[in-house]
């Protein structure tokens, strides 16, 4: 008894299954459905990944921007046990009491003010970080830290 094909063997319904797995000449290329299908995950993707990563860059921009905050409060409460009282900051953007110059990374996305009131008692000072117009960190809004070490908003710290 010679062997007999698959399809030979195959019920009606199975022949038309058979059919369309069939290992005859290879098509080349993508049809229109799996392009479409593949268009259709990286689009999800992209959707998931993209907000994410420009939150991710606004958050690292932020973190930058407080770590210089932190280093002039620093600077600032070693000026203030030098000379009792707190330095100032002039309006080309270098901090002149304190001879810091606000780094370029951080000045393209804030400006910094850093206000000292000396005549109060005990002296005060308040350093603030306002988003450029311009740039991506509006939505974050403004940042403070005081003499006190008080840091606003504290969501963002």
């Amino acid at each position: 008894m010679p062997w007999a094909t698959l399809t030979e063997m195959a019920s009606p319904g199975m022949h038309n299954m058979l059919t369309l797995f069939s290992f005859g000449p290879k098509r080349k290329g993508f049809t229109l459905v799996e392009l479409l299908i593949a268009m259709a995950i990286v689009g999800i993707l992209a959707a998931i990944a993209i907000p994410s990563y420009q939150k991710s860059v606004v958050r690292s921009k932020r973190v930058s921007t407080q770590e210089f905050m932190l280093e002039l409060a620093n600077r600032q409460t070693q000026y203030f046990a030098d000379t009792r009282s707190y330095g100032s900051r002039n309006a080309a953007g270098s901090v002149d009491d304190l001879h810091m110059t606000v780094p370029t990374a951080v000045s393209a996305q804030y400006t910094i003010t850093a206000v000292p009131d000396n005549a109060a008692v005990p002296p005060t000072y308040l350093i603030t970080a306002t988003p450029v117009a311009t740039g991506s960190q509006v939505s974050d809004g403004a940042l403070t830290i005081d003499h006190k070490g008080a840091k606003t908003p504290a969501d963002k710290w």
